[in-house]
């Protein structure tokens, strides 16, 4: 490396180390992924719940379940169970939502908190849910920002509990009043949280499942109310959902999880980055244009025609003649494999027949040979015969 080159590497270096060190010392923004996960620490996630559930259910066993509801739905010998469900989006398809129904009659309980029911499940209890995205205005200025929600049994008033709009946005605007057991309802007097009775069993359905993730419970008192919305399911063991979670189908490999950190993502990307430029650098420096070289020409021809003319010119008959009588000496040798030590008749004949020469033409040939090699007859007419003799039968033969 030139020593010029040295201040660009420090300089890369020292940029590489700032932005590490601005990660690993600056401050995290927060996530605000809505999970729902039993182990996960961030606010909108449910390890607090989880963790205090015991608590609000005594000496009854809390087991996460990590397989297809529809799985425990279908186990008929299952009663007196409480399966609780915390998620975006409740959507069971027509077989989960008959086995669901079929579970709870027989004597379980089922705790959906969920922003939007739809599906089946849905069109079953007759149920709509709609999400609010205006402002709703309080009585106090001072609590602007705020809805206050409360259950049914109590009146909603000062003392009712109060969450960020953008956490009680949500409302059930259908439902069947009939079979339906309004529960809960905000201060603008929609309801979100309903009971429906099924053989031995219920259906409790709420539509803030914020309410019940970590910063909810740590917003003062406020945890009061989501372990009173839970207090509705009888004290007897439950089930929680680990299935049924926003971004369940997304990819569980190694990359997904470098990528869903913020840290790891851009250390990721700037690793990327580095090795492109590496690459793209060291590339242009070990680079050399190969220079194109002609292949060599075949002068042989050339160089024939050119010994060939000289002997022409120069009248040589007898010597070019005699040169051409070796050369195809040689190639009855080499080719035909017959020896040249007599040429006679026999000869002629051993000639035809492997080289596929009719026989009248060999012996032309091997007579124009004996009438170029007698020196009375050496002349430009003997050796322009001699040579339209052995053109043909070089064309002719099979060797």
């Amino acid at each position: 490396m030139r020593r010029d080159e040295w201040k660009y590497v420090a300089l890369l270096a020292g940029l590489i180390f700032a932005v590490v060190a601005l990660e690993l010392f600056g401050p995290k923004p927060v996530d605000w992924t809505e999970s729902y996960v039993r182990d996960d620490a961030r606010p909108y996630g449910a390890r607090i719940l989880y963790e205090l559930l015991p608590a609000l259910f005594p000496e009854v066993p809390v087991t996460p379940v990590e397989r297809p509801p529809y799985l425990v739905f279908r186990d008929s010998t299952r009663v007196g169970t409480n399966y609780l469900f915390l998620t975006s989006v409740f959507a069971p398809d027509p077989a989960e939502t008959e086995s669901l129904l079929a579970f709870v009659e027989r004597g379980n309980g089922v705790f959906v908190a969920a922003h939007e029911v739809k599906g089946p499940f849905a069109d079953t209890l007759r149920l709509e849910t709609t999400r609010r995205f205006g402002a709703i205005l309080p009585a106090d200025p001072g609590e602007r920002d705020t809805v206050a929600v409360g259950f049914t049994a109590s009146t909603l008033s000062d003392a009712a509990y109060r969450y960020r709009a953008g956490v009680a946005r949500a409302y059930f605007s259908r439902f069947d009043t009939l079979r339906a057991v309004v529960l809960g309802e905000d201060s603008a007097g929609e309801v979100n949280f309903l009971r429906f009775d099924r053989g031995r069993g219920a259906v409790l359905v709420h539509a803030l499942p914020l309410v019940f993730t970590n910063a909810s419970l740590l917003d003062g008192e406020n945890a009061e109310y989501a372990f009173a919305a839970l207090s509705h399911l009888p004290v007897r063991p439950v089930l929680w959902d680990g299935y049924l979670k926003p971004g369940r189908t997304e990819a569980r490999t190694p990359l997904r999880f470098v990528l869903r950190d913020p840290s790891l993502r851009q250390a990721y990307y700037l690793a990327l980055v580095t090795v492109l430029l590496f690459i793209f650098f060291h590339a242009r420096r070990r680079q050399r244009v190969i220079p194109v070289i002609p292949p060599l020409e075949n002068t042989t021809l050339e160089f024939v025609e050119t010994v060939g003319r000289l002997y022409l010119d120069h009248g040589d008959h007898a010597n070019l003649a005699d040169k051409r009588i070796t050369y195809f000496l040689d190639y009855v040798r080499r080719r035909l494999r017959l020896p040249t030590n007599r040429l006679d008749e026999a000869l002629i004949g051993q000639v035809s027949e492997r080289s596929g020469v009719p026989l009248d033409e060999v012996r032309a040939l091997f007579d124009a040979i004996a009438e170029a090699r007698a020196p009375s007859k050496r002349s430009a007419e003997t050796l322009l015969r001699l040579s339209a003799r052995l053109d043909a039968f070089y064309e002719q033969s099979q060797r």
